[in-house]
């Protein structure tokens, strides 16, 4: 672990990440958002299962296959210069997943998440790109935290918790510096703000 964690907290980092991917802290944020802003459960699960089938499955499906052929070093895509592709297709699954949205007159706060996914996408990529690696996991559970103080303090700030725990194993391990983490949630906090102060989704 680079010497960078102690021997009791290693397991703690290791699990902290693992646990709270992206990919399950985003899944799970949607359904809270859409719960908590007045959805019936079972209609948010629907929406959640459509966000699953137009950006997540490809995306899994697409990581899955260029780690297997060596394209990627690991799941996490780890090096900066293996990222281009991933930004990409989050972006059009992204883009794809508004428009059905938009026809399904899904509710306005899930069509609000989806825009500011695409701007902390963009600005993410454009980072990792000519600046820096931004750490990703602090981007989905820093947003996530975020969006749900719209709908439920108590909720925010669970995921402010989270945020904190992820941050810190992202360093522990070795993954990130701390102000690659730091530049993390400032992006997704910044992204969320603009679009739901620009914007009346709720």
């Amino acid at each position: 672990m680079n010497g960078q964690v102690t021997t009791l907290l290693s397991p703690l980092a290791v699990y902290a990440s693992r646990i709270f991917h992206p990919a399950a802290i985003a899944t799970l944020a949607l359904l809270l958002v859409l719960y908590f802003s007045g959805v019936a459960f079972l209609v948010s699960v629907g929406w959640v299962c459509l966000f699953l089938l137009i950006v997540l499955v490809p995306l899994f499906l697409v990581i899955a296959y260029n780690v297997r052929t060596g394209q990627y070093t690991d799941w996490d895509v780890s090096v900066r210069e293996q990222r281009y592709g991933v930004f990409a297709l989050v972006g059009t699954c992204v883009i794809v997943l508004l428009i059905v949205l938009h026809l399904a007159q899904a509710p306005r706060i899930m069509v609000g998440t989806l825009y500011a996914v695409i701007v902390a996408t963009v600005m993410s990529a454009i980072i990792n790109t000519f600046l820096t690696k931004v750490s990703l996991h602090t981007v989905a559970v820093a947003g996530s935290a975020a969006i749900l103080l719209i709908v439920s303090a108590p909720m925010a700030l669970l995921m402010s918790i989270i945020a904190l725990l992820v941050a810190w194993s992202r360093v522990a391990l070795g993954h990130h510096t701390t102000g690659q983490v730091i530049l993390g949630g400032f992006i997704a906090v910044f992204c969320v703000w603009v679009v739901f102060s620009l914007y009346r989704f709720v």
